[in-house]
């Protein structure tokens, strides 16, 4: 017997002898995608390259899910049935496909990660004795704390999200945050 492996008989067969069951469709083009689902920092750009067999001069394009629709991308051809495209900076989660020849890729998630960044800042006073103030919780709206001379000053901030560590660092050696 002759085997043609773009024609893919095995896949052929089961969606013959199972017409209703969730199978891929029979190309002949076939799609490797990278990176595929993925998690990437905010405001980075996505990269993703496909490999392409049997394409033969047909271009090759991402869909991106955009608030308002898909957005279509064409991907540059690198040569030898690979192509390449890089999506500017996400800032929200995304999805996408990619279509080439008579082929569509599965629909691929992109995770984008916020940064965690400082949503508020408190500080607790302890004002010198000769003043005889009591201790006070302040709320530092704009960064800047003015204080009397001597007082000390616990400073507490407040995550945007929750962390599992942080450090400040001022000029010279990085404190480390409890």
């Amino acid at each position: 017997a002759m085997a043609i492996p773009w024609l893919q008989l095995p896949r052929l067969a089961a969606r013959f002898t199972r017409p209703w069951a969730d199978l891929p469709a029979v190309t002949t083009t076939q799609l490797a995608v990278l990176p595929g689902s993925t998690n990437v920092p905010q405001g980075k750009p996505l990269r993703v390259t496909v490999t392409a067999e049997s394409i033969g001069d047909g271009a090759v394009q991402l869909h991106l899910r955009q608030p308002d629709g898909w957005a279509v991308h064409t991907l540059d051809p690198t040569g030898g049935g690979h192509f390449a495209g890089e999506l500017p900076g996400l800032d929200r989660d995304a999805l996408y496909f990619i279509t080439g020849g008579d082929a569509t890729s599965d629909t691929f998630a992109v995770h984008v990660m916020t940064s965690p960044g400082l949503a508020g800042l408190r500080a607790r006073v302890r004002y010198p004795a000769y003043l005889k103030w009591e201790e006070k919780s302040l709320a530092v709206a704009d960064g800047k704390l003015d204080v009397p001379a001597g007082s000390e000053v616990t400073l507490s901030l407040i995550g945007s999200e929750p962390l599992a560590g942080a450090a400040l660092a001022p000029p010279g050696v990085p404190v480390r945050l409890e």
